[in-house]
């Protein structure tokens, strides 16, 4: 409703809507309570998002989208290209992944923080950081998956999430509790658990 103009600084205020386009195509949706965002050249270095943000991507070639929730999301763009650089998404995070159709996944994370970083040349996510009471939730046709900590680090290349900090994972057959760190392939629908773990069948 409202902007505030500086020489390098454009600040949106109240009910704030963000739409990125890609080739005149859509690509992302934003709404906020506060946006500001920073310039250099004429180009986007960051854009800091408070107050009840909200984030959508349209669907891909199939159908998956992705949904993004907190209260504080900060993008750090490549001055170059425009691109994205890093995220940093602060305080109750939510950031869920759906993919429709008789082979559909669902994946939900929440922490208190989440960091990503991308890449430059092709603008894909490389590696993450969830930290703070994280709780990862995975459904698939009948199947669930359970998983806690307080940290967790994934990279994009090999699929892999490392879980620590009192891990502890529940499916529909089994708990497992007391390891060292947990290994998730989230894409998979696998994970793995390292060091002396007590493992509870349900069933």
């Amino acid at each position: 409703d409202n902007l505030d103009y500086q020489t390098n600084l454009a600040v949106f205020h109240s009910h704030v809507i963000a739409r990125l386009l890609e080739n005149d195509v859509l690509r992302d949706t934003l709404s906020c309570e506060d946006l500001a965002v920073t310039l250099e050249s004429n180009h986007v270095v960051q854009a800091v998002a408070s107050g009840e943000v909200r984030g959508q991507s349209e669907p891909d070639a199939g159908g998956a989208t992705k949904t993004i929730a907190c209260a504080t999301l900060t993008a750090y763009c490549w001055p170059a290209t425009n691109q994205l650089k890093d995220l940093v998404a602060e305080t109750n995070v939510r950031l869920v992944g759906f993919s429709p159709g008789t082979k559909g996944v669902t994946n939900q994370l929440t922490a208190a923080m989440v960091t990503a970083h991308f890449s430059a040349a092709t603008n894909k996510l490389q590696t993450a950081m969830a930290e703070h009471e994280v709780v990862l939730d995975q459904w698939k046709d009948t199947q669930s998956a359970h998983v806690t900590g307080d940290k967790v680090n994934y990279t994009a290349s090999n699929d892999r999430a490392r879980v620590t900090g009192a891990p502890y994972a529940r499916t529909q057959s089994y708990i497992i509790t007391g390891s060292d760190f947990l290994i998730l392939q989230p894409k998979k629908n696998r994970f793995q658990a390292l060091g002396h773990y007590t493992i509870t069948p349900l069933k």
